[in-house]
Parts: C-alpha cells; structure tokens; sequence
C-alpha cells in the first residue's frame, strides 16, 4: 500500500500501480476496477462531458451510476447513459433546482397546459 503522508493507506494508488505491473494483468483487472467503482456526478452536465471524453473501453466496464438530476444537458446526459451496456445501477437523486431549466419539450408542455386553465 501507498502511505500517505498523514499515514493512511491509499488503495486506489495501490491498485492502480498493480495495474501497471503487467499488459497481462492490466487487461484483466481493469475492467473489474471499473465494475467495482461508483461513478458519481454532482450534475448532468458534468456526467454528459464525463461520458463524451471517456473511451468505449471505460463506458463499456461502468456498472453503477449516481448523479443529481439538474443543468442544462439533460436531454446529452441521458443519451449518454444509453451507451453504457454493462450498467447495473444508476441512481438519480433529484435536486430541487431540477425545474428551473426546462427542456424543449418541457417548455412546450407548459405553455400548452397553461393555456388551458380557466
């Protein structure tokens, strides 16, 4: 294990260095690093750019997904979700902002329901 200075271990640099000990072991392990981690974002946003840069090795080993329902990019994010194949988990925790930018269909639905009430 890697001591910090503080002295706590940090794993994730442990495991990491394991990684590089071999193309062989590599290969094998990451895709069972990727399976095992939680991916959390804190908006849409971020997790559409997250998702857009990431290679299909990476989307195609992501398991578990959490992120906060609000930001523009909704509509980009949830696209994005729909390359993950091997997702198991996703859990969307909604954010009382999540109303204040609507989509294009969601503005359209509100003027029209507007208008119909007395």
């Amino acid at each position: 294990f890697f001591q910090a200075e503080d002295g706590i271990r940090d794993t994730k640099k442990t495991v990491m260095a394991v990684l590089y000990v071999s193309k062989s072991i590599y290969a094998y392990a990451l895709p069972m690093y990727y399976a095992s981690m939680d991916f959390n974002f804190v908006c849409t946003c971020t997790m559409a750019i997250c998702f857009t840069r990431a290679s299909a090795f990476v989307l195609s080993n992501i398991r578990n997904v959490e992120f906060v329902w609000k930001g523009a990019n909704r509509e980009k994010a949830f696209a994005k979700l729909a390359e993950l194949p091997n997702l198991e988990k996703l859990t969307i925790v909604l954010h009382k902002a999540t109303k204040d930018v609507l989509s294009a269909r969601e503005k359209t639905l509100r003027d029209f329901f507007q208008r119909q009430r007395p």
